[in-house]
């Protein structure tokens, strides 16, 4: 008789007692030569052989190839013995599984939840597997240490601080315990401690889970330490810090720690991370920037404007960022000719080499749309530099409709600026399109009488299926609402789609020719 433990659909733990020792056994599930599979067997010699055999065993079955079918016996061969066992009619669940092996193992508890863990954690994990690792590594690992500090970040690592005597400068495997179990790699660096025995040090490291993970939900860190598997826990008076505070935490411990090289230049990224300070300004090399304007349009994204100096391309991505969320604004942005940028910098520190009299374009408009993440983050501008150094912007976004947003960007740039059009087109209707709002409906028909006959201000388009390329056109006649007496605009394509994109073209014309001078004003003065 065995007992088994389902893990996942796929996968079931077998308790038993037998005389096989080996590491790895066939399995023909439910005595059927045609479902063999190989297992792996963690066994330990019995304090007291029974008639049954002389180890205790748990193999790790997996059950796939049952294809949801019914498991009610097994057979075990190993080298020219086979042995059938039976199922017992009930389960265990793993908390129940864990207290049996706990009786049956003794002193070799340790050792057969290292076998466990090694043989579940080799292959895909899934939710259901890793809860049972986890209640598997709370049975079988020891205390080694506790965590004191533990700090948040923008980008998904959090900081850890505390000290144990197992852990090792490496990059580490383990297990987080607490509300959402998870796997995470861990980038260790250790230091000093005097107030601690000669066996125990201190340590700082980086956590990257394979989901989202909050700081304050960790409660133990269980890893493979020199003797086996253990744990850290969180310390009940541990220091929270917030994204924002954890950098100066990482600068003070930096000086002190020792690991690889490599680990060591990912502590260094962490201590450069956004603590919402501007840091452009400081940097020691011709690289400086200014922020104009930023609009926020509800439900479509941020309008940014400014201006980035960089005569020796030492700045290689511009990312507008908050909390967890990201996006380049380097990758679509409209440059514009910033003449008065370069006055302003030319022959001053660190520019002292002098700037090219006939290269102006350092400003520019870039329209992103929202980023996903905590609603309280504040946003910023995130420079990555040509030696792995950042620097950062912060941002005040200000709350405006996609009129005002629009209006007030137009009338920021110069009428004649080669590069007004683009704007329009790569920003200001990307701006639109975004912008969430109920799909249109029909409340009413008016009839005009015949075409020739129409009177009034009009403007009549005739469109296909691909009606939403007019909507962001649409939207920019209709800025400003002002002056209805205008005469006639009419475009009629009778339902043909080359006639659309004839009226298409005539509007986006009209756009380009009437936006500069006109500046929102009623646009549609005649189509």
């Amino acid at each position: 008789m065995v007992v088994g433990c389902p893990i996942d659909d796929t996968l079931v733990l077998v308790l038993g007692i037998g005389s096989i020792a080996s590491e790895q056994v066939t399995v023909f599930l439910n005595g059927d030569p045609a479902m063999s599979i190989k297992a792996t067997l963690v066994s330990w010699p019995l304090k007291e052989p029974s008639p049954a055999g002389t180890h205790g065993f748990v193999a790790i079955v997996p059950t796939n190839i049952l294809r949801r079918g019914s498991l009610k016996t097994m057979m075990f061969q190993h080298k020219a013995k086979v042995t059938r066992y039976a199922f017992a009619a009930r389960a265990a669940s793993i908390d129940d599984l864990v207290a049996m092996i706990t009786d049956l193992a003794g002193s070799n508890l340790p050792s057969v939840i290292d076998g466990l863990v090694e043989g579940l954690i080799s292959g895909p994990i899934g939710r259901k597997k890793l809860s049972a690792i986890t209640v598997l590594l709370q049975a079988g690992a020891r205390s080694d240490g506790c965590i004191e500090l533990i700090g948040g970040s923008d980008e998904g690592e959090i900081f850890v601080q505390g000290w144990a005597q197992d852990l090792t400068p490496s990059v580490t495997r383990l297990l987080i315990s607490g509300r959402t179990p998870s796997l995470a790699e861990c980038a260790i660096s250790v230091f000093a401690r005097p107030d601690l025995n000669e066996q125990a040090s201190g340590f700082a490291g980086l956590l990257l889970a394979n989901e989202t993970i909050e700081p304050n939900d960790i409660e133990r860190l269980l890893f493979r330490g020199r003797r086996g598997w253990r744990f850290t826990e969180v310390y009940d008076r541990r220091l929270l810090v917030g994204s924002r505070e954890t950098p100066s935490h990482v600068r003070a411990i930096l000086p002190r720690v020792r690991s690889s090289a490599d680990i060591l230049l990912r502590l260094r990224s962490a201590a450069n991370r956004f603590d919402g300070t501007e840091t452009v300004s400081s940097l020691p090399f011709p690289v400086r920037m200014g922020i104009d304007n930023v609009f926020r349009v509800e439900g479509s994204g941020l309008l940014v404007s400014g201006w980035l100096l960089d005569p020796d391309s030492h700045v290689e991505t511009v990312k507008l960022r908050r909390h967890r969320g990201e996006t380049r604004l380097d990758g679509s942005w409209t440059r514009v000719d910033r003449p008065d940028v370069t006055r302003e910098f030319d022959n001053k520190p660190p520019f002292n080499a002098g700037l090219d009299p006939n290269r102006h374009a350092h400003g520019f408009v870039a329209f992103a749309p929202e980023l996903e993440g905590d609603s309280t983050a504040p946003f910023y501008v995130e420079l990555c530099l040509s030696d792995a150094r950042r620097a950062f912007m912060p941002l005040t976004p200000t709350r405006i409709t996609s009129r005002d947003a629009i209006v007030r960007q137009i009338r920021a740039i110069d009428p004649n600026a080669w590069a007004l059009r683009h704007i329009v087109d790569q920003q200001l209707v990307p701006l639109l399109r975004a912008v969430s709002r109920p799909a249109p409906e029909i409340f009413g028909v008016v009839d005009l009488g015949a075409f020739d006959e129409a009177r009034g201000p009009a403007l009549i388009i005739g469109v296909d299926e691909r009606v939403e390329e007019i909507g962001p056109l649409l939207a920019l006649l209709a800025l400003d609402s002002g002056d209805p007496t205008g005469t006639n605009r009419h475009c009629w394509c009778n339902g043909d789609y080359r006639s659309h994109r004839r009226a298409s073209a005539q509007i986006g014309r009209f756009l380009w020719s009437a936006i500069a001078p006109r500046f929102g004003k009623w646009l549609g003065r005649s189509l």
